[in-house]
């Protein structure tokens, strides 16, 4: 009476669609489990409850992604860690992006990142995100001035908060362009 029990829970789930505040997910599979006690020294309760997922796999705005781990922590201020994984078209970006400066023509992307992060807007946790995305082949236009960078490769590198592009190679007509940068 007057306590709460211990809850440990475990579920697979396959070909599911998911609808979350980063937006829908389809063909939805993965293992899980579920506590209701991360640290056995506090009570049982929101703040101290944990979902894992294992083996993720889902499409998102028809990009596949993985992810061999993802962890939501502390329901109250809700806290993601994850690993995320794809190789995905290019093409597929564009109506995601939605932007009216640059559309993909062609090329490959591949995503691993690791991320670790609040999932509030107004949390004072700092966001830490590391890994990359690599394009290959790549061909994008530049919708203002109508050009199109061709023949692009490169990489681009998150460390915490800084993004590094690495070997940006791309052709605009018969003039090579090739750039190094860090933000």
């Amino acid at each position: 009476y007057k306590t709460i029990p211990l809850a440990t829970i475990l579920f697979n789930v396959k070909d599911a669609d998911i609808e979350t505040p980063a937006g829908q997910f389809n063909k939805c599979s993965f293992a899980g489990d579920f506590t209701n006690e991360i640290d056995a020294g506090k009570a049982r309760l929101d703040d101290n409850s944990k979902i894992s997922l294992q083996k993720f796999t889902a499409s998102w705005e028809n990009i596949l992604l993985t992810a061999n781990k993802i962890e939501v922590s502390n329901f109250l201020q809700p806290f993601l860690k994850c690993d995320l994984h794809s190789n995905f078209k290019l093409v597929a970006l564009n109506d995601l992006t939605e932007s009216n400066t640059m559309r993909f023509i062609k090329g490959n992307g591949e995503m691993n990142i690791n991320y670790k992060g609040s999932l509030t807007d107004n949390d004072t946790i700092a966001t830490v995100m590391d890994g990359n995305i690599l394009l290959k082949d790549a061909a994008v236009n530049y919708l203002p001035r109508n050009i199109t960078l061709d023949k692009m490769q490169g990489n681009f590198v998150f460390k915490n908060k800084d993004l590094i592009i690495e070997q940006l190679k791309a052709q605009a007509g018969t003039t090579q362009l090739s750039m190094n940068g860090e933000v």
